[in-house]
């Protein structure tokens, strides 16, 4: 079998700079073409924006609250003024409608009225007893 020698596998010639100096003249001339592009843009819709004057946003027109329910600024004392007017009410008499004549009382009122005259009871359950 023959001798076999083994064969350079190499660039044999350096880059070409010409091409590499080209390519990069034309990204620095886009860059700057580009950067100065954006800023006469810019300059321009300031221009248009100051002499139009700045439009108003229709949120600014009106100046009442939203419908619907508000964010709690301090929950903590929402809930303790929810707290007392529940417990005012558990704890005091009033009308829940005069006309019908339905009123609410206290709890420990409620308890009482209720041991003396009893829970009721269906006519069907009495009358299997």
């Amino acid at each position: 079998m023959a001798h076999m020698t083994p064969e350079h596998v190499h660039e044999r010639t350096d880059a070409h700079v010409k091409p590499l100096v080209i390519f990069l003249l034309v990204m620095v001339v886009t860059i700057v073409f580009s950067f100065l592009f954006t800023e006469v843009l810019f300059d321009l819709f300031m221009q248009r924006a100051e002499t139009k004057g700045n439009p108003v946003s229709p949120v600014q027109i009106i100046d009442e609250k939203p419908a619907g329910p508000q964010l709690q600024v301090v929950p903590g004392l929402d809930l303790r003024a929810m707290d007392a007017a529940n417990a005012e009410r558990l704890e005091s008499y009033g009308w829940v409608d005069e006309g019908a004549g339905v009123a609410h009382i206290p709890i420990e009122a409620a308890v009482d009225v209720l041991l003396e005259q009893g829970l009721p009871v269906r006519e069907e359950a009495a009358a299997a007893e």
